[in-house]
């Protein structure tokens, strides 16, 4: 068995987050990054990577996730219905659940 094979689904999700972080790119395609992670967890990856204030906040990031309750700001959302744009708006004028 590989030492990858041991690590947790959560655990993986760290770890491809780290190797996204450290390819130093311009742009970052997040794909639920924290689906697999409890609140605590999902919070400290939002807070201090992903967030105005996180070590890529300098960088082009776009976060896709089904999860709208999540803590994050934004420049826009892009609300997606039936694989299909909804809208595009500025975070202040959404009402999230």
């Amino acid at each position: 068995m590989s030492q990858g094979e041991m690590l947790s689904g959560g655990q993986k999700q760290r770890v491809a987050v780290a190797r996204a972080v450290y390819s130093q790119s311009d742009v970052y395609l997040l794909d639920d990054p924290t689906s697999a992670q409890d609140a605590r967890v999902a919070q400290c990856i939002l807070k201090q990577v992903i967030g105005p204030t996180g070590v890529l906040a300098n960088k082009t990031r776009v976060l896709v996730t089904n999860n709208v309750r999540l803590p994050f700001t934004a420049d826009k959302w892009i609300l997606m219905h039936d694989k299909t744009a909804s809208s595009f708006e500025e975070p202040e004028r959404t009402q999230r659940p």
